[in-house]
């Protein structure tokens, strides 16, 4: 093993610019005969622990961009031999037992996120799986997987917070009568998942049990990250004036999940601004009075909201939509989750202009300061509602410098993970309480640009459909000097302000490129748009706080698309498709090596708009977005002679299958060299 990866180092003669991979979605291997000798399967690494069904040969696996996946066949010992070449850690073998351990359907990404690690974090994180019991497994499995590499490797990160996230998701479902939490099958499935059902009140008025997506389930009620904050435990006796002041150790702190429902504070918010008195407003300083809780109401009143939310029945009522404040919520009742914790929302919270003073990310800083704006709503909002057990997330528009929420409606379509407004409903703790749209782009107002829902680790949904009925296209192409695509370059979106509001550019959006070399972006009408990109080092345009139109120097209008092509001239690259590839292998006869490949996603990896831990690190958090399109991939065998000139970066034709989304090819096995046969996902042109 160690003498095939010297020589196949080789394989690595490209940087890595971007962190897209090849995604290996069950392929099949299956051993060959020459002449009349057996031959023998070693498997890729860990391929039948981490990667295979527990009764088959099937595997899966993400390559990292520069990588390859190689078959060397052996006729002296009349071996098939898979490797996976990586330019990450190498995993340990407890790494190799949790992802065994953990359902196949995260064991990609779990991989990825273990093989970043050095040898001590793999081993902590591993054995929080290992050492899990079901049913916990899967959900502490998700996590570990979600998070980023840089928060997985900080010193901040503790597994005693993935034990209780999970116990206490268990533990409130045998508590509450309108979610049931269903697991499909145990650790010793080789696909088990959880996921949650509602019951839920129709519009006709008849009540139902529907069922979400695993993927919303993990998402979106197990995840433990809101959205930029560091998850960890908190102390609630300090400020949380810079990212890390307020975090702590388990003993010293608390976690949200236990804590919302739980807490024993005598009052919030806390009324002791210490040094920071000068900076507040005296006549706006909080006493003893939040929105008309006193202090004296205000004790205990978390734990009847939990005993609330135990005599009720449904997870919401569509006869809800509609209310445009919590008073109109209170006229239906408070026998649904949403209209009950916008209630408790509304007691705790306070909207304070003044807030400024303290802006905390964290959960249960929020709820202990109890005021703040649209960014303090929203988060403790999707605390909450994740806490109750039903799936929610925040929502922005960033330009329009406002954030509210959007809980998941398994009512319009439960089989489906999906972002739109038949999922996802407007949920206003912050302004008027419970709506079901904003449509101000039908009208005078401001005028939405972008809106994104937002998943933890930094991945942005548009549904800006859901907010205007106008809306139009922005495609930025980006390319290298010779008018290559380049993949995962940053891109940053602009947009001036509203007509009639003013002419200043604010920052809207951001994503990343695909192997294409584009990011779409899709944005209200009436608004003009630029935008900056960033890839190598370099930006366009190059000068600092420059932007480029890219709507054709008119306001969007309503269904055009608009593109622009953005291209860095000091910049050639000779490998620009980072990408993942669903594959499947298959030997086909005897005497032959037959490949069967098809490809089925490309995911994308970018840096996330805002995350706490940038700044206590020099670089930002990574995500991984899995994108419905046909990625390309290189196949090609040759003998130890050809991997030395393709080590040298010698140009020689034999090397050459055409780069292709699937292919179907047979192989005949050498009577006496030892040949590869090299699945790369680079695409390059040698």
């Amino acid at each position: 093993m160690k003498n095939l990866i010297a020589t196949t180092l080789l394989l690595l003669l490209f940087s890595l610019v971007s962190i897209g991979q090849i995604d290996l979605r069950n392929p099949k291997i299956t051993a060959v005969k020459k002449s009349q000798v057996k031959t023998k399967i070693i498997p890729i690494q860990e391929a039948s622990s981490m990667y295979a069904p527990k009764t088959g040969n099937d595997f899966s696996i993400l390559i990292p961009p520069g990588e390859a996946l190689i078959f060397k066949y052996n006729n002296t010992t009349s071996e098939l031999e898979q490797y996976l070449l990586p330019s990450y850690q190498y995993l340990t073998n407890v790494s190799k037992q949790a992802i065994a351990k953990a359902p196949a359907w995260v064991r990609n990404d779990l991989r990825l996120a273990l093989m970043q690690l050095s040898d001590d974090k793999q081993s902590k994180w591993a054995n929080a799986i290992i050492n899990a019991k079901d049913p916990y497994i899967d959900e502490i499995a998700f996590c570990i997987s979600a998070f980023s590499t840089e928060y997985l490797n900080s010193s901040y990160a503790y597994t005693e917070m993935l034990d209780i996230n999970a116990e206490y998701i268990y533990k409130y479902d045998k508590l509450f009568k309108y979610v049931e939490v269903k697991d499909y099958g145990t650790s010793a499935d080789d696909d088990y998942y959880t996921t949650t059902s509602y019951k839920m009140v129709k519009s006709s008025g008849d009540t139902v049990t529907v069922e979400i997506p695993k993927e919303v389930y993990y998402w979106y009620v197990v995840n433990p990250q809101i959205t930029d904050e560091i998850p960890g435990f908190i102390d609630n006796s300090k400020h949380e004036l810079s990212p890390t002041d307020v975090l702590a150790t388990p003993e010293n702190g608390k976690f949200w999940r236990s804590y919302l429902f739980e807490h024993n504070d005598s009052k919030i918010p806390n009324t002791d601004f210490g040094s920071y008195t000068s900076s507040v407003d005296e006549s706006a300083k909080i006493t003893a009075v939040v929105n008309g809780i006193s202090e004296t109401e205000y004790k205990g009143l978390a734990q009847n909201v939990l005993d609330s939310l135990q005599n009720i029945s449904v997870y919401w009522d569509s006869k809800v939509l509609g209310a445009t404040s919590p008073y109109m919520l209170e006229s239906y009742g408070v026998n649904n989750t949403i209209a009950l914790l916008n209630r408790y929302t509304w007691s705790c919270m306070r909207f304070w202009s003044a807030s400024a003073v303290e802006r905390p990310h964290q959960p249960v800083r929020i709820l202990k300061w109890g005021m703040g704006r649209c960014g303090e709503h929203a988060d403790l909002t999707t605390a909450l509602g994740r806490t109750a057990l039903i799936p929610v997330a925040n929502v922005e528009g960033l330009s329009s410098d406002h954030t509210w929420n959007a809980f998941y409606d398994p009512l319009t379509n439960s089989k489906s993970f999906e972002y739109n407004k038949d999922n996802w409903k407007v949920w206003e703790t912050t302004v008027t309480g419970f709506v079901n749209s904003y449509r101000n782009n039908d009208g005078d107002g401001d005028r939405w640009a972008s809106v994104n829902l937002m998943r933890s680790d930094g991945v942005t949904y548009p549904i800006i459909e859901q907010y205007s009925n106008q809306y139009g296209t922005l495609t930025i192409k980006v390319k290298d000097s010779k008018g290559n695509p380049i993949d995962g370059a940053h891109v940053v979106l602009a947009a001036q302000q509203a007509p009639g509001v003013g002419e200043n550019l604010l920052f809207d959006n951001s994503g990343t490129t695909d192997r294409n070399g584009q990011a779409i972006f899709i944005v209200g009408d009436q608004r003009i748009y630029y935008a900056k990109v960033f890839s190598h080092g370099q930006s366009v345009p190059s000068e600092d706080g420059k932007v480029e139109m890219v709507s054709d120097g008119e306001a969007v209008e309503n269904g055009i698309n608009y593109g622009s092509t953005f291209t860095f001239d000091d910049l050639t690259l000779n490998t620009f498709n980072k990408t993942l590839v669903d594959t499947v292998y298959k030997t086909l006869s005897e005497n032959k090596l037959a490949l069967d490949i098809y490809s089925n996603n490309e995911v994308a990896v970018g840096s996330a708009i805002y995350n706490d831990l940038s700044s206590v690190s020099w670089f930002g958090t990574q995500y991984r977005d899995y994108k419905a399109t046909k990625p390309e991939f290189t196949v090609f065998q040759c003998d130890d002679t050809g991997a030395a000139k393709y080590n040298a970066g010698q140009d020689f034709s034999e090397l050459n299958e055409s780069t292709q989304s699937s292919l179907n090819k047979e192989f005949d096995l050498p009577d006496n060299d030892i040949f590869y046969v090299i699945r790369n996902n680079n695409q390059v042109n040698f």
